[in-house]
């Protein structure tokens, strides 16, 4: 019995006791996620090439620009306004005449303008981990100008949500597409390399500029002289440059050749592309400079007769206009003024 009243005695001062608040248990809810889209390079982006016009009618459809969406978050996003950019020489509403952008096999129509592509209202969801393809085609309008165009995207150009939350989605990265060259008729021109060197003593330098020519109709004529002003019987039109100057009065002495894997017309004074083929021209140009300074050169534009060009009177009918591209140009060369 004694045992019994101990015992009962100790339950009652346990419970008695206070409850031990140290370990406590919070329930809550994590936030929503949104999405986290990373703009990424696509194996499937084309390499340049020319878009060729038609004079009378709408062109056949043209890939240009191809890249990736990767959600690298687990919560699926929904994308609702893509807008391509466009760097061109003409304002892009001037030579496309349709857009159409292609995300995850989902097709959208844009609105053009001079320097943007709008895709607007888009409903295509990309997965959580998931990543899609995005693929740019145009169409270009008929008789189109000449154009050289470059498409852009980066993440301020995306606008995306969670699909579960509706909260603005995080997007980043930035891609570019490859150079394209808009051609009615005549001929294309595409830049390559170009390279500087100089003598032992610096006092002449020489100045090589390569680029490819594709005809596009029918055969093209270039005649193999070059020149640094314009002229109805030089194949190409190039400026020397003193410093940020074109000049014709710093050089002293210069001189040029024009080159081409092209074949020789019958009477040997022009290089002849065949319809539909490209070759590749170097323009080499030497200086021998009267004063001292920094000198680069510059391509600016190729003369070309669709005509069989025996008769010299009548060369050189067209004038294809190099676009203003860094490509077209050779780094400078310090030259010291000649003896």
């Amino acid at each position: 019995e004694a045992l019994a009243n101990r015992m009962q005695a100790q339950h009652a001062e346990a419970t008695a006791l206070p409850p031990d608040t140290a370990d406590t248990v919070n329930f809550g809810f994590d936030a929503e996620e949104n999405g986290d889209l990373k703009i990424k390079s696509s194996s499937n982006d084309p390499e340049s090439s020319i878009l060729i016009a038609d004079e009378n009618n709408e062109s056949e459809e043209y890939t240009v620009f191809v890249f990736d969406l990767d959600n690298q978050d687990q919560a699926d996003s929904l994308v609702t306004d893509i807008t391509v950019g466009i760097t061109s020489s003409t304002d892009g509403d001037d030579f496309i005449r349709r857009a159409t952008l292609v995300v995850d096999g989902d097709e959208y129509d844009g609105d053009i303008n001079a320097d943007t592509i709008e895709f607007t209202d888009l409903d295509t969801e990309i997965a959580g981990d998931d990543r899609v393809e995005v693929e740019l085609m145009i169409t270009l309008v008929s008789d189109a100008p000449s154009a050289t165009a470059t498409f852009t995207i980066a993440g301020a150009d995306i606008d995306a949500e969670g699909v579960d939350s509706g909260d603005d989605a995080n997007v980043t990265g930035s891609q570019s597409s490859e150079t394209h060259t808009v051609a009615l008729t005549g001929v294309a021109v595409e830049a390559g390399s170009t390279s500087i060197s100089s003598n032992d003593t610096e006092t002449v330098g020489t100045f090589r500029i390569e680029f490819e020519i594709t005809a596009l109709e029918d055969d093209q004529y270039i005649f193999k002289g070059a020149d640094n002003a314009s002229s109805s019987t030089s194949g190409v039109i190039y400026t020397i440059y003193a410093g940020n100057t074109a000049t014709t009065s710093f050089y002293g002495t210069a001189s040029d050749l024009l080159q081409s894997t092209a074949d020789d017309s019958d009477n040997g004074d022009y290089y002849v592309i065949q319809s539909g083929d490209t070759e590749t021209f170097t323009l080499t140009v030497t200086l021998d400079p009267t004063a001292t300074g920094l000198y680069f050169v510059e391509l600016n534009a190729v003369r070309y007769d669709p005509d069989n060009a025996e008769d010299t009177s009548a060369i050189d009918d067209d004038t294809y206009t190099v676009p203003n591209d860094a490509d077209f140009q050779t780094s400078a060369q310090s030259l010291q003024a000649g003896s």
